[in-house]
């Protein structure tokens, strides 16, 4: 396998993970949801709390990740990492919230 492929697969396990999980949350049930967010969000968070970690600034204010070859290439900090990151959360806050699924009666029944 070549490092493209790998990152391919990689890549898709990963976005198939995150959509489950909002699939999970928006559509399933409140209690399937809750259950599922307390398994997946630590998870979730220690993952993009890595991610941000490795875009730190260094002593002179690039990014340690984004700096990789010649030093006229190197990104200052916020590089285009976490700048992506902050303008998808961004554009998330300013869409209506998703309705959960409705309970079906036997759901509230305790059936």
């Amino acid at each position: 396998m070549t490092n493209e492929v790998v990152f391919v697969n990689l890549r898709e396990a990963m976005f198939g993970r995150l959509d489950r999980a909002v699939d999970i949350v928006t559509r399933g049930h409140q209690r399937d949801a809750i259950a599922f967010a307390r398994r997946e969000l630590p998870r979730l968070v220690a993952g993009l709390r890595a991610l941000i970690a490795l875009h730190a600034p260094d002593a002179e204010g690039y990014c340690r990740e984004c700096r990789r070859g010649r030093w006229w290439r190197r990104q200052h900090s916020p590089c285009l990492a976490l700048l992506a990151y902050y303008i998808a959360v961004k554009e998330f806050d300013d869409q209506p919230p998703v309705e959960p699924a409705k309970h079906r009666a036997s759901d509230q029944a305790g059936v």
